[in-house]
C-alpha cells in the first residue's frame, strides 16, 4: 500500500507556520510518565521535527502540581469534573471534534476503542493530518487483536459488524503504527488484521535513553572498577506485575557479603499493602536488614540515573513487561542485567552483558546472584568483552531512524 500523505518534513515546509503534535492520553500523567515514553516520544518528535508539542490528559490529586510546561511541551489536565473513564473517553471525542483541524501531528497511545474513534474523527475532520499511534509489546495485550480473535467464528451479529467496519476503516486510515519489541513487530506484521495491509505503516521504535536530559547533568558513565558493589531494583514495588516478592524470597537466602541489594520505586498500597510484606521479610532476616535497602521512590532523574551508575547488577523479575525502559536505562549505564524473559530482556542484553531467569523461580536467582558475590573474576570478565562505545540506545537515534524511513521520508 503505498502512502497517500507527502512525509511530514515536507508539509511543514510547504507551510510556514508552526506545526504542532497533540497527544491525548485518556488518563492521567504522572511525574514518574515525564521520564518515559508518554512524554518523550512526543517530546523527541516535536524536537526532531520543530513542532510544537501538547499533551492533553487527566488531571488528578497527585498530578495537580505539574507545571503548564515542561522542556518546551504544553501540558493541558482536562477539567477537574472529569473523572470516570465514560466521562474522559468524551472529552477525548469533544476535543478532536474542536480541535482536529489545529492538529498537524496527531498522537494515541495504544490500541482501544477511544483510539479508533478519535483516531477515525480526526483523520475525517482533518484530511491531510498525520495519524499516529503507539502500541506495546505485547501482542497478548493488544485490545484491537483481542478483540479480532474473539469475533472469529462467532456470529457477526451488528455490533460486531460495527466495530469491524470501525476498525477496518481506523487501521486504514492510520498513518504510521510504533511496536516496542521485535517479537511484538514481528506478530503484528504476520497478523494481518481485518486484511488490512499493515507492513508498510509499522515500524519498530524501542524505549530509548534520554540522552539530551543526560547531558545536561555533571556525570560519567562509570566502568565497572569505579562502581560499588549494588544489585539494583527499579520500580513499582509490590504491585504484581513486578513480582518483587521474588527478590525478597532470593535476598533470604544470599549471603550478601559486602553486597548490597537496594530498590528503587513506590510501594504498592492498593492491590497489598506491601509495607507489611517487606517488615514480616526485615523481622525474619535482621541480618540483613542494613543490606537490603528500601529507597523510596525517586522521581529526580539525575539521582535516579547515580544509582544505576553506582550499581553492578540490575535485576527485573517481573512476570510481564511491554518493553521495560529500566532495561535501557540498565544497559546505558552498563549493569550486568538479570531479567525474566519479558518486554525487550532479551533484545537489551545482547547489546550487553547479562542473562535471563526462569520466571518467579527466587532459588535460581538466589544462585545467580550468589555466583557474581563469590566469584569476583566473573563480572570483570565479562564486562571486559563488551564493545560499550558501538551502542547509541537514545530517543534521538530511535525516532530519527522512524522519520527516515517513512515513504517518501526526508
Amino acid at each position: 500500500m503505498v502512502w497517500k500523505k507527502q512525509s511530514i518534513i515536507l508539509k511543514a515546509r510547504m507551510n510556514n507556520k508552526q506545526k504542532n503534535i497533540t497527544l491525548i492520553y485518556t488518563t492521567s500523567i504522572e511525574n514518574g510518565h515525564l521520564g518515559k515514553d508518554v512524554f518523550l516520544v512526543p517530546y523527541y518528535l516535536g524536537k526532531i521535527l520543530s513542532y510544537d508539542v501538547k499533551i492533553v490528559y487527566a488531571s488528578s490529586k497527585t498530578n495537580k502540581k505539574l507545571p503548564p510546561k515542561i522542556r518546551n511541551v504544553t501540558l493541558l489536565p482536562k477539567k477537574n469534573f472529569f473523572s470516570s473513564k465514560i466521562l474522559l473517553e468524551l472529552y477525548d471525542i469533544f476535543y478532536i471534534i474542536f480541535h482536529a483541524r489545529k492538529i498537524d501531528f496527531f498522537m494515541r497511545f495504544f490500541f482501544s476503542n477511544i483510539t479508533a474513534i478519535t483516531g477515525l474523527l480526526y483523520k475525517k475532520i482533518n484530511k491531510n493530518g498525520i495519524l499516529y499511534v503507539k502500541s506495546d509489546g505485547r501482542p497478548d495485550e493488544w485490545p484491537l487483536l483481542g478483540y479480532y480473535n474473539s469475533i472469529q467464528g462467532k456470529k457477526n451479529c451488528f455490533v460486531n459488524k460495527t466495530k469491524k467496519i470501525i476498525y477496518k476503516s481506523f487501521l486504514k486510515n492510520t498513518d504510521l503504527i510504533t511496536i516496542e519489541t521485535q517479537v511484538g513487530y514481528e506478530s503484528f506484521i504476520k497478523n494481518n488484521l481485518l486484511n488490512v495491509d499493515l507492513s508498510d505503516k509499522i515500524q519498530l521504535l524501542q524505549s530509548g535513553f534520554d540522552k539530551i536530559l543526560f547531558d545536561q547533568y555533571d556525570v560519567t558513565i562509570k566502568k565497572y572498577d569505579g562502581k560499588d558493589n549494588i544489585i539494583l531494583v527499579v520500580g513499582r514495588l509490590g504491585v504484581y506485575p513486578k513480582n518483587t516478592e521474588m527478590v525478597l524470597q532470593a535476598a533470604e537466602r544470599l549471603n550478601l557479603s559486602n553486597w548490597k541489594i537496594v530498590l528503587i520505586g513506590p510501594i504498592e498500597t492498593n492491590e497489598q499493602d506491601f509495607q507489611k510484606k517487606i517488615d514480616a521479610f526485615y523481622l525474619a532476616n535482621p541480618h540483613i536488614k542494613n543490606s537490603v535497602i528500601f529507597a523510596g521512590p525517586i522521581f529526580d532523574k539525575e539521582e535516579l540515573w547515580t544509582w544505576y551508575n553506582n550499581a553492578k547488577v540490575f535485576v527485573l523479575t517481573s512476570f510481564y513487561e511491554s518493553f521495560g525502559i529500566v532495561l535501557t536505562e540498565a544497559l546505558f549505564f552498563r549493569n550486568y542485567i538479570i531479567s525474566t524473559d519479558v518486554g525487550a530482556a532479551k533484545e537489551t542484553i545482547k547489546m550487553g552483558y547479562g542473562e535471563i531467569v526462569p520466571q518467579n523461580d527466587a532459588i535460581h536467582l538466589s544462585k545467580t546472584l550468589q555466583n557474581i558475590i563469590d566469584n569476583t573474576n566473573y563480572l570483570p570478565k565479562l564486562y571486559g568483552a563488551v564493545d560499550w562505545e558501538k551502542n547509541d540506545v537514545s530517543w534521538e537515534r530511535y525516532i530519527r531512524e522512524i522519520i527516515g524511513n517513512l515513504p517518501r521520508g526526508i
